[in-house]
This record gives structure tokens, sequence and C-alpha cells, in this order.
């Protein structure tokens, strides 16, 4: 790096150094790449002091600034402007000596914190407190059944008050307690992974004022300019340390005045905040949460777009809507023009995924007002047709940068791809619209990238199946007696967890036995435990067909709903059907010739499939869109149009798929940018496969690339289809 490469103060700074002792410390982005030293080419090991104060240092390596990159500009900033290191302000204790054979077992734990109107009412809020163990798999943390309730604030109540009990158990698991673990004596060590809340109860829990205030922002110092692309994050972030010497600095002015002065400077409260008593970093154990962020974002995105539409662009975009083919499992979403603001958070961040392709169908340049299309062209200098393109191409990149937060697991590519798209997300929406403009959830983005590096993914710390949780309470308000609401919701949620513990063989401690009655109960409802619904179905619905599986990680296979082979535009008989099918044996290592030609058709399939240790109960109907693992192809993209059995020579029941193939043409759409596909239905491929070797049920999603001829339906010669990029599983 060039000495010009820095600014013009920090290259005044650099010239200044003339202590050879004194090195920089690297704040390294992702896009520079990593500096990988080979272990042989480490000569010795040499310490190196990071002094956060006025410390001189003489006699060894120091450092006092930190070189990083901002905007594409390297730049220095103190070596105090920088997150510590947990073991700086947060210590282990070991276990008594008699206990240092015993197991040790480190559990860190979760805390979701919202309140709700209990009678629409804001006046009458019911806080809501609820816990989770962070240990668990990624699989296991989405069942609700994982998901604890510590308690709820009455009206009225204090926050402090009630989580002091629950303070003082962690203080003592901190320090480590005996416990007996499946008969094995275990010492136990808890600590405090994160807190998680909506914008200001968030601000609350950490000390930071909310946002109408004059800093808002529980992460950083950004005032009226939140949103300001050359924002310097690093520079004017939350650090525990600062933020330490700044309450003492509150606690110890002589009056109230100047107590609340120094207050409003900081943009902290007048108090600490009660997790404070506990090992954690209030700033970067307090992440942003991607559920609340994305959801408020697309819904003031949602009404901007409603209020800029004429009648016929209300009309185009409805007629739209009813007309555009969903995901099969995504249950019926309310008129966004007329009951927007009935949608529940997961409803909005499911039409985000949608909208570009709905807008891309129906918006023309007499979809918006005329004022409104005055209004984006004076602002963006663009011609009619263009402030279309940048309507559209705003809501692909929103959408885009959603599902790149809701990613399960993130490469290196991912991050660098993630942090690119929050940039270009925030430069499109203030570009199009005032009223991004300093939007506290547009804001809130510029500290996903930190919370990534912290928590390996964004959604180790979303919400939203506690967010689920939190609905079914809130829900239940109605049918309690409406005056000791809370004790009535803690009631309920004691006895549905007795009745799990019964149920699943636990034992009550007052009688030392099993409940057999409680197990033969849950035998008996079976199939109306599975459900989320009852419904009437004919006997033959009901009845199942169990099939052998030719694969260890999947098993339970059954088939439900046989289906006429007249039905389903298979021709059985045809010699690729029988090649198909003996290659289909082959796979999974039967060679011999098949001697039975009768294949039993079905619409639907069950099973169960183990992924990464943990069991899936996976749902496959027809027409379902599947990803397969193809040899020199990679994940390849399928339709299923065929669930069949058929019987071995040596008698056994086999499950098979006959599919259509999406193929690649290696081009992607103008305005949406996504990737095009061919359907094929000719023969040119292998279309029959083992059940088995489904990877993923309905992963992607699949939208039709209508043209001119697509009028009231899809014009079915028309054969391509765009795949959609921003689709994901939101919970």
């Amino acid at each position: 790096m060039a000495n010009e490469d820095l600014d013009e103060y920090d290259q005044y700074n650099v010239r200044s150094i003339t202590s050879e002792s004194q090195l920089w410390l690297i704040d390294q982005h992702l896009e520079e790449g990593s500096i990988i030293a080979n272990t042989y080419k480490i000569i010795k090991k040499v310490d190196i002091t990071i002094v956060r104060d006025s410390t001189i240092i003489t006699n060894s390596l120091f450092i006092k600034e930190i070189l990083y990159k901002n905007n594409g500009h390297w730049k220095l900033r103190d070596a105090t402007l920088d997150y510590m290191h947990p073991c700086e302000y947060s210590a282990l204790s070991s276990p008594p000596s008699s206990y240092n054979n015993f197991r040790i077992l480190k559990i860190f734990i979760d805390i979701y914190y919202d309140d709700f109107g209990t009678y629409r009412n804001t006046y009458h809020s019911l806080g809501g407190v609820y816990i989770q163990l962070g240990n668990m798999p990624f699989e296991m943390r989405k069942h609700l059944r994982n998901h604890f309730v510590l308690g709820f604030i009455p009206f009225g109540g204090c926050f402090k008050d009630f989580i002091h009990p629950f303070i003082k158990d962690m203080k003592q698991l901190e320090k480590g307690i005996l416990m007996n673990i499946q008969g094995r004596d275990c010492w136990i060590i808890a600590g405090l992974e994160c807190i998680t809340a909506d914008l200001p109860q968030g601000n609350d829990l950490t000390g930071v004022k909310r946002h109408n205030a004059i800093r808002g922002c529980r992460t950083c110092l950004a005032k009226e300019n939140a949103t300001d692309i050359t924002l310097d994050i690093a520079s004017i972030s939350h650090y525990h340390h600062i933020t330490n010497i700044q309450f003492k600095n509150i606690f110890t002015a002589l009056t109230l005045e100047e107590r609340n002065n120094i207050a409003k400077e900081y943009g902290l409260q007048t108090s600490l905040p009660i997790f404070d008593q506990l090992q954690w970093e209030r700033h970067l154990q307090s992440p942003q949460d991607i559920y609340h962020i994305i959801a408020g974002k697309t819904l003031k995105l949602l009404k901007l777009m409603i209020t800029m539409l004429s009648p016929e662009g209300e009309r185009n975009f409805i007629r739209e809507w009813k007309s555009f083919e969903y995901p099969k499992q995504w249950s019926k979403l309310p008129n966004p023009i007329s009951h927007l603001e009935s949608f529940m958070m997961s409803d909005r961040i499911r039409l985000g995924m949608v909208m570009p392709f709905i807008l891309n169908r129906s918006l023309t340049i007499n979809c918006l007002k005329q004022q409104e299309m005055d209004k984006l062209q004076r602002r963006i200098k663009l011609n009619r047709n263009q402030v279309i393109n940048a309507i559209i191409k705003c809501w692909a990149i929103v959408a885009k940068c959603s599902q790149l937060t809701f990613k399960i697991s993130l490469t290196i590519d991912d991050r660098i791809e993630l942090e690119r798209y929050l940039k270009k997300e925030r430069e499109a929406l203030v570009e199009l619209f005032d009223d991004f403009v300093g939007l506290p959830n547009l804001h809130a983005s510029y500290h996903l990238s930190r919370h990534v590096r912290t928590f390996g993914t964004l959604v180790n710390t979303a919400v939203g199946t506690k967010e689920m949780v939190h609905r079914i309470f809130k829900n239940k308000v109605p049918h309690t007696n409406c005056k000791n609401i809370e004790f009535d919701l803690l009631k309920y949620y004691t006895t549905l967890q007795a009745i799990r513990h019964l149920s699943d063989g636990g034992i009550d401690p007052r009688n030392l036995q099993h409940s057999v009655e409680f197990m033969n109960l849950f035998q008996d409802f079976s199939h109306l435990f599975k459900d989320w619904f009852i419904m009437e179905s004919s006997e033959t619905d009901n009845k199942e067909f169990k099939v052998c599986s030719p694969s260890s990680y999947f098993r339970n296979i059954m088939l439900r709903k046989p289906v006429s082979v007249r039905n389903t535009n298979i021709g059985i008989d045809t010699v690729s059907f029988r090649t198909d099918l003996a290659l289909a044996y082959e796979s999974f290592g039967y060679n011999s010739s098949l001697i039975n030609k009768t294949c039993n058709f079905y619409e639907y399939a069950s099973y169960i499939q183990d992924v990464h240790n943990a069991e899936v109960q996976c749902h496959l109907s027809i027409d379902d869109v599947v990803t397969i693992q193809v040899a020199d192809y990679g994940e390849s993209y399928a339709v299923i149009k065929g669930i069949f059995k058929h019987k071995s020579n040596d008698g056994y029941l086999y499950p098979f798929i006959y599919v259509d193939w999406f193929e690649d043409i290696c081009k992607n759409h103008n305005r949406l940018e996504c990737p095009i596909f061919v359907l094929r239905h000719d023969d040119t491929y292998c279309k029959i496969f083992p059940l088995t070797v489904i990877e993923k049920v309905q992963k992607v999603h699949f939208v039709h690339d209508c043209n001119s001829r697509c009028k009231d339906n899809h014009n079915l010669e028309n054969k391509h289809y765009l795949r959609n990029d921003f689709f994901f599983k939101v919970i």
C-alpha cells in the first residue's frame, strides 16, 4: 500500500510516527482477501501490546492505531475504537478441585423480549420474555417446543424487577454449578449469548436512548445522516469500554440537570442496563434482528409503492397478483392494496420475494400517478421508461438482499455479496424515496456485516420462530378472563409443557412411574397431533402405502392418494420408460432385468430424511420443484410429474419419481437478473429416479417468463422460466 492511499490527515499522522516499535493492526475487509501464514514460516512468537490509553510503551512492540478501509479509502483510527476480545471483559471460573474429573458442559442462553398491546391498545401492553439454548443445532432451534417462556411482565410492571431473579440465577451459572445430567454428574457453566428485541426495547436493554432522541442506534452514534452512504461505521460505533467511561461521567455529575445533559450528549440513558451485572458486551451481544428489519423495510416500500399506483396501476397489479404462481406451500396472501395493515411479518417478507416479478409483468408508465412520476423524474433525472426500470430493479435489489440475509450458511463469497447488496440497497432506496432517508430499519443494515462476523450467520440471531411463539400467546388473550392475563397465559403454557412431558414418556415425580395413559392418548390421536388442522377426507385419501427405502438417509416413506396412470399422461409401456426405470434400479445396486411391469401412481409422498444429524419430515406432491444432485452437473432442478411404486424381482416395493428437467440456458433476465431456464418435456435426459435422490423439496421457486402472448393464462408454447433467486424459507 502506498502512502498516498491514505487520507491527508492520516498521511500526516504516519509521517509523524518515529518509533520503530509501533505497528498497525489491520481491520481486514473480506474483499481484501485473507492473510494466511503457513506454520513452517513462523520464526518465533512475539508479544505485542494493544494500547487503549495514554500508556507509553518503550521496550516492546505495541499497537495504537488500526488500519482499515472505508468506502474504498484506507484510514487510521485509534485502537480504542475497536471491540475488545472476550477474555478482556469476561472470565470463566474453574470448577473446584474436587470436581476436576467431572465432565464440563458450557451452555449459552439467548433472550428475546417483545411487547404487545393486549387489547389492540398500546396503553395496556404485556411484555413477553422468552429464552432458548443457543447450543442446539439449527433444525432443533426452529421447533416451537424448544422455545421457553420465562414469563410475562404485567401492566405497569418494571422489566428490571421482573428479570432480577433470572439475573441472580445466571450469576450463579456463570460461576458454575453441579448438576446430574442423564444419571451423570456434570459441572455446568452458562453464559449470556445474545439479547434480541425490537428497536425500542433493544435500546432499553443496552442503556441507549430510543430513536426519537438525538442518537437512537444501540450499535453506533449515527445521528440525522444515519443512511448516508459515506458513513464511517467503525469510527462511530458504540464500544463497551468507551460507554463504561461515559456512564461513569454521567454518574459523577453533581446535579440532575447536568446528569441529563451528559446523558443526552452521549445518547445514553441515565442508569446502567440490568444485564451489565452479567458478563457480556452490551453493544456486540444485542444484535439487530433481521426479521424485524426486513419486515419493516418491506412494509415501508409496499406502502410507498401502493400510494404511487394510479387506478389503472392498481387494476393491473391486482390482476397479476391474483394469477401469480406462488410457491405451493404458502398460504393465501390477503389483498395487499386493501388489507396491507393485516399482513403479518412473514406475509410481508414473502410478498417481497415475488414483488419484482409481479411488477415486471404489471408496471408500465401509465400505472403511476402523474404527480408521482414527475416527482421521481425530478429526483433521479431519468425518462419515464427508465423510472419504471429503476423501480423494478430497486425491488429486485431489496429482494436479493433479503434472500442473502436469511441464508442458513454463508461462505466468504456470500459475505462479500451480502456487503455489496446491502450497500446497493441503501443507495437504491435513498435515491428513489425521501421516506427512506434516515429510516432506522435501513440504517440497521449497516451493522449486519458485523453481526455476521460475530455470530456466523444472521439467522443464528433471527427471531422468526420466537415471534411465532409470541404471536401464539398474543392470540390467546381473547380466550382468557382478561384480568390476570399473565397468570392465565403461564397456566396455559405450563399445562402444555406437562402434557408434552408425559406424552413423551416422562415421569411424574409424584408417582415415579411412566404415565401409560398419556402415552396411549398420544398414539390414539397421532393423526390429530401431526397436522395443523382437521379436515374431512375420504377413506382412500387416508390410506397410506409403505414402501422400502434404498437409502439409509430416508425412512418411513409413505405414499398416499392413488391416481390412475391414464391421468398422469405418462407412457409406462414405452422403451424410454423401461430403460430409465432399469437405470434407476442400477443407481442403488440392483442390476437384474425387471420382470414386473406394473406401476402404481400416487399424488403424495412423505418421508423422514436425515440432514446433518437432524430428522426432517418432508412432503412431496405432483408439480413440486425438487433439487437433485446430478453427476457432472452438480445441483439441478426438476418438476415432479409422477410418484409411483414398482415391485422389484425380489418382491420389495420401491418408490420412484418421474420428472421434467429445467435446463439452464446460461442467460439472465435483463431487469431482474434471475437466470432463465427451459422446461424440457422430451426424453433427452433420464426422467426416472429413486425418490431418495431428492436433496431438497421446494428449495427453489420457478416463475414463468411471460411474454406478450401471455394474456389471461401462460402461453404453454413459451417454455422459458425464471429461477426466483429471491426465494428463501423465512422460518
